[in-house]
């Protein structure tokens, strides 16, 4: 193979040779050689074909017709030479007529799926040629037409010449002029093509004129081409002609090749008037001017399709230039406005204002209630999804002069021009919550998406502080219980910037470790003993002191800070309860509240398992408990995730039960092992008969589901009395103990058991 790389310059050599032995020769070698180097060529075409295997060998074996024909009637010729008259027309006329047509249909086939078929590709090549026919015409085929001494099947034949040369000439323009690819072996290949046409027209004009010798340097031209012919086909690169190349399908282009070659046309008809007139031939005005109208008419075609080219490359930029406008100023997953834009029409909105301008806008900020744990527990497809239906119907709440927008993850806000009080963008925002609140079918099952609204509203001139007065607002509605709105109020700013400074000290204090985990009892009514105590994150602030949870925990679940918290109180709980274990309580449990983002959270179960292993507590001593608003969010996944842990061995608590949405159904779905009444049942046992009745049927539910029953709050003896004849199995409260130091705890335990009547003091 490495072989067949030079191949080509070896036979190119060769015949570079043989074409000088042709003249150095006597008469009959010299013929010989003629006919041997066309032999050759069709030969070494046939031959590349084989030896590099072009993905399409037919073009090839085509093309290899020619020179084997036109060799065929070289030994014809010579024949009738050695007899001493050569007839015109003959035999050998036909062959080298019909080696002609197989160049010109092996060219064509070789352009097959590798140049453009449209129109423009067609025009260009359709000048040259045009521009070469009245050439020729002028030339060679003009004079024979009117040549009397010739007869018609001489005539015929001395026109099909040049009119074969000029179907060569349109086929090689427009295989030179389509083809996109710089391929060595199409130069050979045009080279060959080239110097065929241009020997064929020296032919014809020495023919005319009397002066054509054998032996002349015409013959060297014939040669040339079959020995380009033999090592185009024979260079490796000829693979290439086969295969469309960068470039082939854009014909509109006008390169310095196709100027060139046009240009040429063009110029045919003034320069053959001139050459005629120089050479004092006989002008014919009736094919000059049927050459130049359609020279003229290709040239207008030619034309338009360049105007149409460019006209097209407009609109794909001005295209190209909206997509990256969308792009630059519209969010791209849903459509709408992206931060930037909003900022801007609120900018425009203001600059539009004069200082006496009574108009009025209002900017509503949303933020989705739980987005988050859709995104962890189902993915980012299904949370995409559900944002493209939030953005849809929140569009559809609004006026179309309206602005919506995507501010980033899952905040939109709402920009609401030339309205005529605050009560209007109230019913805007009652809207889009009413909208939002209808099920979605996301994911395979329907959702429901809840969210937090913001409005602001004021003078237009202030329209860049309106978007920060809803933020405010917005985190307001947040605290206030999710899936609301409220309206901006000057103090509502201050609330914001405490909760961003509370924010961020969270985060300081995580990386410090200020936190720290003191633990509340729970007694067993059996025995009267600490069998549990349940974890309760507090933080240890820099000049506040112990600060308990209901003080960060809301500004921690809304910025996801309760992960990595709830991630590290679980750990340290842990292994504070199994140093305790080891210290002689061996089947003290451990209570661990989950929060709805931690629930969801998709390394839950690898987080337990981590913690159960570094600390060596086993899982049967972990109880982690959850509410029944943070199950709901997502119930099909909760459950999953309840299930996992639970077959871990780890224990699953239903705490405040009662309070949140009582949805029995779960008590079936989620694999609860413990039932923890909410502390406002307790507080009215015995002396509301309504909640001891409540008390006493969820204990009697409990034990039906073989589940156990710890009662929150217990702060009397008379509530302990209560649940004691009630059947409950364990109690938590002040009446043991408030939550506590491990230091106390410790102290605590230390008791081998209880009084179970005797008052921890407050």
């Amino acid at each position: 193979m490495a072989a067949g790389r030079f191949l080509w310059a070896a036979y190119a050599g060769l015949g570079a040779l043989a074409t000088a032995g042709y003249f150095l020769l006597p008469a009959g070698l010299a013929a010989a050689v003629y006919i041997l180097t066309g032999a050759s060529s069709a030969a070494a075409v046939a031959l590349g074909a084989l030896l590099h295997r072009p993905s399409r060998r037919l073009p090839w074996f085509v093309l290899s017709l020619g020179p084997l024909l036109m060799s065929l009637a070289d030994c014809l010729w010579s024949y009738y030479w050695s007899r001493g008259s050569v007839p015109y027309p003959s035999y050998a006329d036909a062959l080298y007529l019909l080696g002609y047509v197989f160049l010109g249909a092996g060219l064509l086939l070789l352009q097959h799926r590798t140049v453009s078929n449209g129109l423009d590709a067609l025009v260009d090549p359709l000048m040259v040629a045009s521009g070469g026919a009245l050439l020729y015409w002028g030339l060679i085929i003009g004079p024979y037409v009117h040549d009397p001494s010739l007869s018609l099947p001489a005539k015929a034949v001395s026109v099909a010449y040049p009119l074969l040369d000029v179907l060569l000439l349109a086929a090689l323009a427009r295989y030179l002029l389509g083809f996109g690819g710089r391929v060595p072996a199409l130069y050979l290949l045009g080279l060959s093509f080239a110097v065929l046409l241009l020997a064929d027209s020296v032919y014809g004009l020495q023919v005319l004129q009397g002066s054509y010798r054998d032996g002349s340097w015409v013959d060297a031209g014939w040669l040339a081409c079959y020995v380009l012919l033999g090592a185009a086909a024979l260079h490796p690169s000829m693979r290439g002609l086969s295969v469309p190349q960068p470039g082939s399908a854009e014909p509109a282009l006008l390169t310095n090749r196709r100027i060139a070659l046009l240009t040429g046309a063009a110029l045919t008809a003034p320069g053959l008037l001139a050459a005629q007139a120089a050479l004092g031939v006989r002008i014919d005005a009736y094919p000059i001017a049927a050459g130049c109208v359609l020279i003229f008419a290709l040239a207008v075609i030619r034309i338009r399709g360049i105007v149409v080219a460019l006209l097209r490359t407009l609109s794909e930029r001005e295209r190209l230039q909206e997509r990256l406008e969308q792009q630059a100023l519209h969010d791209p997953l849903t459509g709408l406005a992206n931060r930037a834009l909003f900022s801007d029409r609120l900018a425009h909105a203001a600059s539009r204002a004069n200082p006496l301008d009574c108009g009025r806008l209002a900017v509503l900020m949303l933020d989705l209630d739980g987005f988050k744990s859709v995104n962890d527990s189902l993915g980012h497809e299904v949370g995409d999804a559900l944002l493209v239906s939030v953005a849809g119907r929140i569009r559809a709440c609004v006026r179309p002069s309206d602005t919506v927008a995507r501010l980033g993850g899952d905040e939109f806000a709402v920009l609401i021009e030339e309205i005529s009080d605050v009560g209007a963008a109230v019913r805007v925002a009652e809207r889009i919550l009413d909208r939002l609140g209808e099920p979605y079918s996301v994911g395979g099952v329907g959702r429901v998406a809840a969210a937090s609204v913001g409005v602001a509203f004021g003078p237009a001139r202030e329209a860049k502080s309106l978007l920060r007065d809803a933020d405010a607002a917005m985190y307001v509605a947040k605290e206030r219980g999710k899936g609301r709105y409220e309206v901006f109020e000057p103090r509502m700013r201050n609330a914001r910037a405490e909760k961003l400074r509370l924010e961020a000290e969270l985060r300081a204090a995580l990386e410090r470790g200020e936190f720290a985990v003191h633990y509340q009892p729970i007694v067993s009514f059996a025995t009267g003993e600490v069998v549990e105590v349940e974890a309760l994150v507090r933080w240890e602030r820099p000049g506040r002191g112990t600060v308990g949870p209901a003080e960060f925990l809301s500004v921690a679940e809304e910025s996801g800070l309760i992960v990595p918290i709830g991630r590290w109180v679980l750990r340290e709980a842990c292994r504070q309860v199994r140093e305790w274990q080891k210290g002689g309580s061996r089947e003290l449990a451990l209570a661990v509240n989950l929060s709805a983002s931690q629930l969801h959270h998709p390394r839950l179960v690898r987080e337990v398992e981590e913690a159960l292993g570094l600390s060596g507590l086993e899982a049967r001593h972990l109880k982690l408990e959850i509410t029944e608003q943070a199950a709901v969010e997502d119930a099909r996944e909760a459950a999953r995730r309840l299930e996992e842990l639970s077959a871990l061995g780890v224990r699953i608590a239903l705490d405040d039960f009662g309070s949140g949405y009582s949805a029995l159904s779960y008590l079936r779905t989620f694999p609860v092992d413990t039932l923890k009444i909410d502390r406002s049942f307790i507080e009215g046992i015995g002396r509301d008969l309504q909640a001891t009745s409540i008390v006493g049927a969820v204990i009697a539910l409990a034990k039906s589901l073989n589940m156990c029953v710890t009662a929150e709050g217990t702060e009397t003896e008379e509530q302990l009395a209560h649940l004691r004849s009630l059947g409950c199995d364990l109690a938590q409260g002040y009446y043991f103990s408030r939550p506590a130091s491990p230091e106390e705890v410790e102290r605590k335990l230390g008791l081998a058991r209880r009084r179970r009547d005797e008052p921890a003091k407050r």
